[in-house]
């Protein structure tokens, strides 16, 4: 603070010129980076975690060598000229998965946004519950619910499987959930720090707490080709044409599934026809095929609808 009344730092270097660093050690320093505390200078983070240690020892030379009675020897007792601050290395920033887990792990919450954020659409459509919501939920009811892993641990039953517990954070809170050996048994190695999961299970109750007994549990990407009904085609007829129709069944082609597939054939007039697909054209929903049909007919082309819990 007393550095600062001095004005704002300008750089990584520039701090470690001013502020005391026998108080101010590198661990305080990687800290103030992973939390974004230097975001001010310009630089990106990745490249101030780069050039911690050469601020560091450019900061004690610059304030061994200020006003230091031996350096006006030869040169009456004016300070010498100021030294030069290095150069920034050229680092390729870290990802936001990265520059969020650093953000928890300095501060204890994220600050400059939430690794859930990218799965809202996902989220929104496929849980049913949340951290908070569930606490209303009836016991025994069966859920869905979506979030990080946030701890997890293993033990051996009586008959010598194992089982497990996981805690899953989402944006509200979270929820201990329980993880029997056969589920365990093919998902284990999805309950790992940071992983986004989507959870089916009853709802568990006592006077303490609430918690879920997990009967699914996959990675939340794969909600929409594991939980997805059916698959709805949007097709504004004043803007298709014959090739883009052609185009779109070799699409479909290639991702043959269980869902039921519809065409929506919207007119200029705002009337719709809904058309039902052959089983033979079912498919298969997931991002692949999401981004192939945009890719031929714009955004929002493509909707799904969840299976009921």
């Amino acid at each position: 603070i007393e550095a600062r009344q001095n004005g704002p730092f300008a750089s990584l270097f520039d701090f470690c010129e001013r502020v005391d660093l026998r108080r101010v050690n590198k661990r305080v320093v990687e800290s103030l980076i992973k939390c974004g505390a230097f975001d001010s200078t310009g630089a990106r983070r990745s490249q101030l975690m780069a050039a911690l240690e050469v601020a560091l020892d450019h900061g004690q030379r610059v304030q061994r060598e200020k006003c230091d009675p031996q350096m006006g020897l030869f040169g009456g007792l004016d300070c010498p000229a100021p030294v030069n601050a290095p150069a920034m290395p050229d680092v390729e920033e870290w990802d936001d998965r990265q520059k969020l887990a650093f953000e928890k792990e300095s501060l204890g919450f994220y600050l400059s946004g939430h690794p859930l954020t990218r799965y809202e659409e996902l989220l929104s459509k496929f849980t049913t519950t949340d951290a908070i919501s569930i606490k209303e939920a009836a016991a025994g009811a069966v859920v869905r619910i979506g979030g990080l892993v946030r701890g997890s641990k293993t033990i051996k039953t009586k008959k010598g499987d194992l089982m497990g517990f996981v805690t899953i954070e989402d944006r509200h809170g979270a929820v201990e959930v329980t993880v029997f050996s056969r589920l365990f048994a093919v998902a284990s190695d999805l309950l790992v720090e940071g992983n986004a999961l989507l959870i089916q299970g009853q709802v568990q109750k006592d006077e303490q707490s609430v918690k879920l007994v997990a009967d699914t549990l996959i990675p939340l990407t794969k909600a929409e080709e594991t939980w997805t009904a059916s698959v709805h085609v949007n097709l504004e007829l004043s803007r298709v044409d014959r090739q883009q129709m052609l185009q779109l069944r070799d699409v479909l082609q290639h991702y043959p599934g269980s869902c039921k597939t519809y065409l929506h054939l919207r007119s200029p007039g705002q009337t719709e026809a809904v058309i039902e697909l052959p089983e033979g054209i079912h498919l298969k929903a997931g991002a692949a095929l999401r981004r192939e049909v945009s890719e031929v007919l714009g955004d929002n082309a493509l909707e799904t609808r969840c299976a009921p819990v």
